[in-house]
């Protein structure tokens, strides 16, 4: 601490020393003794809780004068010593927990003392307890810590401690799954790619149908069934470097209905019959099918003719091939009039013609 003062009226004889007194709790510490021509002193003292004050009194051949006043108290304060033996004690979701020794406080409270950190040699945050939050999972990060004190006014920041290095992460996300079904099939579909939370994804395992799991790639598709109207499902999950495993996902599909049963009428064999069909467009039914249910049923043969409507074959039973054509008993003329012509097959009314 640098002591200054003013020199005393010399009363008719010069002044020839001071004597100055460091005072601490009320006790004098210790006594030093300036030469006459000085009006200041540095004054080495430890560093302490406790402020110092000064008294100063100085001295001619008639004697010593009387101690001056007290200085105003002043602390005897440095910067505070380096945090020792940091280190990174858990990584954490988006966050890392340290632990370190504190240094001296150099002549600061306890009160009077914070602490910071810094991160990858950034700028300096106020640190509140052991845990720094706000990090990016999966991202390495240096970490220092230094004190502040700040005393009377004036901050003195800390020498900084040893660095220490974590990586912060958490719980690996859900895969992403979906079935989709198509006619006779359904597409399992699974990514993992956006799992990782701050480790890699280091096993991946689908279970289709309920069976076992099974190890695959971070994503793929996988195309399973045969036939209409089957379901199928997919679960999914991932596993991380540190051994964590994600939420199952899992997704179900089913494939397609079978394609409704198609039965229209086309020209037959042509024919002329007397007293029935003689204008020269007359031709018998033929009925054709697609994904129909074969089988022998009664068919009914009908048009919307008024006057020349089919004849024959009015409920009689055939064989309807499931793909293909049959040629049926009836028949029919008025060609190109307009009419129309279907078959009722089993009780159901089927695709109209022109004929």
């Amino acid at each position: 601490m640098l002591v200054s003062w003013d020199p005393p009226d010399k009363n008719g004889d010069a002044i020839r020393g001071y004597e100055l007194q460091v005072i601490s709790g009320g006790q004098t510490v210790r006594t030093l003794t300036p030469g006459a021509q000085a009006n200041s002193q540095a004054v080495t003292v430890p560093t302490s809780e406790s402020a110092y004050t000064y008294r100063i009194r100085a001295y001619n051949k008639a004697g010593w004068g009387e101690w001056s006043a007290p200085s105003a108290p002043r602390r005897g304060v440095i910067a505070p010593g380096a945090p020792t033996s940091l280190t990174v004690t858990a990584e954490l979701d988006r966050a890392l927990d340290i632990s370190y020794r504190q240094g001296s406080r150099n002549g600061a409270k306890e009160s009077e003392v914070t602490y910071q950190y810094r991160l990858n040699g950034g700028n300096w945050n106020t640190l509140s307890g052991t845990r720094i939050g706000g990090l990016t999972n999966g991202q390495n990060y240096r970490i220092e810590v230094r004190a502040v004190a700040t005393v009377d006014g004036v901050t003195y920041a800390g020498a900084v401690s040893n660095s220490a290095t974590g990586n912060p992460y958490g719980a690996p996300r859900q895969p992403a799954v979906d079935a989709i079904g198509g006619a006779t099939q359904v597409e399992l579909r699974w990514n993992a790619s956006g799992s990782p939370n701050g480790r890699d994804i280091k096993v991946v395992q689908i279970s289709i149908d309920g069976g076992g799991w099974e190890n695959v790639g971070i994503s793929g598709s996988r195309t399973v069934g045969n036939g209409y109207n089957q379901g199928h499902s997919i679960r999914v999950r991932a596993q991380d470097a540190a051994g964590q495993w994600t939420p199952e996902n899992s997704a179900s599909a089913s494939s397609g209905p079978p394609p409704a049963p198609r039965a229209w009428v086309s020209r037959g064999t042509a024919g002329y019959w007397p007293g029935q069909c003689t204008d020269g467009t007359c031709a018998k039914f033929v009925v054709n099918t697609q994904n129909f249910p074969a089988g022998t049923y009664q068919v009914w043969c009908n048009s919307n003719a008024p006057t020349a409507g089919p004849r024959f074959a009015g409920g009689s039973s055939w064989y309807i091939p499931a793909n293909g054509a049959v040629e049926l008993g009836c028949f029919h003329g008025a060609g190109g009039r307009g009419y129309e012509v279907w078959v009722t097959i089993g009780g159901t009314d089927y695709e109209r013609r022109p004929w």
